[in-house]
């Protein structure tokens, strides 16, 4: 048996948060002990952690934790601007203006932040992209091994990756989760190259697919064709594209053959609200928020639509392909790892026009459908994780 410790920003409703649920829940089948240390215990899928498993907040004062801007200045402003919390918004916002960093999550009083008393035998960073975690894993955690994962892609998302590499050496092995991002890591940063290799999210596939067995969306009625995104509501997954996309379906003449259904939460709901409201969509793309069990909605569903900006896998690709759907996606890191163009799905650029052009011609074609479906049930849906044998 080894201690583990996962370090994660929060346990949002997210891919990362999800696939964590699901490895860690692997370890703790395998004998392991599993602790999940978060910036903020806050998330929906604090709920989903397996049984065994603790979730402890990082050591630290509560003043200071508060200062942190956990996902960056902007998506922190809006979390206290929705919360009401003006006095912190603009403390952010002054920070982020004399920062001295470029690193938002290191403004912060970082001397202030204790070290982690208990030793692990591997203590992981499950997320690259939070320059905190990076930074703590290697100052304040003592473990026997050091292991950091890739969940985001570098260039789209514009993480400056190679400021952060002293904190990096401390890592014993890296892992991305797609050919695509693991390839951009070590492009900026050769000299892990020999360190880093690509480890698949693991998949609970049968757990997934009972879940998408229980009950029929009430929201799906049957008589319009039913299009889904799943992710968090923020710039990144793209939806203020998506109802975009929507506007030129029902411009187009689709309004009444179809209904677009968002499943999610995040900081941009009132954006997209009132861009909604201002196409007049409300009959047509509906903002549903978090359902514990997503998988009806996924296993119900006429067509797969993932418009995100930039992803480094996109796990609900993935458990969109579980249920054959149709699925078009923009062409973000692990995209045509996961779909071919024109075989299993398409593979669009991140423009709406695109977007729009694949959603009609899928739309307009039972044959098409049927031939992506067809293709995505002859995939083999095994998975590959033999690193968990090798390095845990």
């Amino acid at each position: 048996m080894k201690r583990i410790a996962f370090f994660v920003q929060t346990m949002l409703c997210g891919g990362v948060e999800n696939a964590l649920i699901a490895l860690s829940g692997k370890l703790i089948a395998e004998g392991h002990q599993v602790t999940i240390y978060v910036i903020r215990k806050t998330g929906a899928f604090l709920d989903r952690v397996p049984n065994g498993i603790e979730v402890r907040t990082i050591p630290m004062d509560e003043e200071l934790r508060r200062s942190i801007p956990v996902g960056g200045t902007r998506v922190s402003v809006r979390e206290c601007l929705a919360r009401k919390q003006y006095a912190q918004a603009a403390a952010f916002l002054v920070k982020h203006i004399l920062r001295k960093t470029p690193y938002t999550e290191l403004n912060a009083d970082l001397q202030r932040v204790p070290p982690l008393t208990e030793f692990y035998d591997i203590a992981v960073n499950f997320h690259l992209h939070s320059p905190f975690l990076v930074w703590y894993l290697s100052e304040r955690v003592n473990a026997g091994k050091k292991y950091t994962w890739i969940h985001n892609d570098f260039e789209a998302s514009g993480y400056q990756i190679e400021g952060l590499k002293d904190y990096l050496s401390c890592v014993n092995h890296f892992f991305g989760v797609s050919q695509k991002v693991t390839e951009e890591f070590t492009a900026r940063l050769g000299e892990f190259s020999g360190k880093t290799s690509v480890a698949m999210n693991i998949i609970p596939m049968e757990e997934i697919l009972k879940k998408g067995r229980l009950f029929v969306p009430e929201e799906y009625d049957g008589t319009k064709r039913s299009l889904l995104t799943v992710g968090r509501l923020e710039e990144q997954k793209g939806y203020d594209l998506a109802i975009e996309v929507c506007k030129m379906l029902v411009d187009a003449g689709y309004g009444g053959r179809f209904c677009w259904f968002a499943v999610g939460e995040g900081t941009q709901r009132d954006a997209l609200e009132k861009k909604i409201r201002r196409y007049a969509l409300e009959d047509h793309f509906k903002l549903l928020g978090i359902r514990q069990n997503p998988y009806p909605y996924f296993r119900h569903c006429d067509l797969y639509v993932q418009p995100s900006r930039h992803e480094g896998w996109g796990l609900t690709v993935t458990e969109a392909k579980l249920f054959c759907r149709p699925i078009i996606v923009t062409d973000f890191a692990g995209a045509r790892e996961q779909i071919t163009d024109g075989v299993t799905g398409r593979v669009v650029a991140v423009d709406a026009r695109e977007i729009f052009e694949a959603v009609r011609e899928t739309m307009d074609s039972q044959a098409l459908r049927d031939r992506y479906t067809a293709n995505l049930s002859r995939e083999d849906a095994r998975q590959d994780d033999e690193y968990i044998k090798r390095y845990f």
